[in-house]
């Protein structure tokens, strides 16, 4: 002990040892108070946010129906029903609809693509059956006018050999008067 006396083992410095240490314990029960209230902190802002993201989920999940069903009628659904109501106007032969969704780049858009095939070969096909019909009647008109001009040239041939056979009545009739 009388070495540890020599280098300050003595009243005063062991008053300042007990002093700092009394200083140091009520600096680390400060800090623990200070890091007990931040950790209480932590542990309410982190309650308060898995609070929100359950809720958050909970809404999600609650919404995702509403946003699949909409969806699906929005961009699905709808899509293909005006296809149907086209390709049923295009069964009937009304070709004034306009295809929607062919600039589409999904099944949609090829169904579309597929149903502006049918539009335009049904429209060819009018037309062609309108040529076929205008040309069938002008063939029935031709038939009609050549059918005229014979009977036509029939009258007039019954007529001139009406007249030829009365001619030859008469000249018969002259031979005989002369040669009697």
């Amino acid at each position: 002990i009388a070495g540890a006396n020599a280098y300050g083992n003595n009243d005063a410095n062991r008053a300042n040892r007990t002093a700092l240490g009394k200083s140091v314990a009520a600096l680390a029960k400060r800090k623990k108070a200070q890091i007990s209230a931040i950790a209480q902190e932590l542990h309410d802002f982190y309650r308060v946010r898995i609070v929100v993201m359950i809720g958050v989920l909970l809404v999600a999940i609650l919404l995702r129906p509403v946003a699949s069903i909409l969806v699906s009628r929005r961009f699905i659904a709808g899509p293909i029903l005006r296809l149907t109501g086209t390709m049923s106007g295009l069964a009937q032969s009304d070709f004034s609809r306009d295809i929607e969704g062919g600039e589409r780049h999904d099944e949609i858009g090829e169904m579309a693509r597929a149903v502006l095939v049918f539009k335009e070969n049904g429209m060819a096909n009018q037309r062609m059956q309108a040529e076929r019909a205008q040309a069938q009647a002008e063939r029935e008109q031709r038939q009609q006018h050549v059918e005229g001009l014979i009977h036509d040239f029939d009258n007039r041939m019954s007529s001139v050999l009406e007249q030829v056979a009365g001619a030859t009545v008469e000249l018969q009739a002259t031979a005989k008067s002369m040669s009697s």
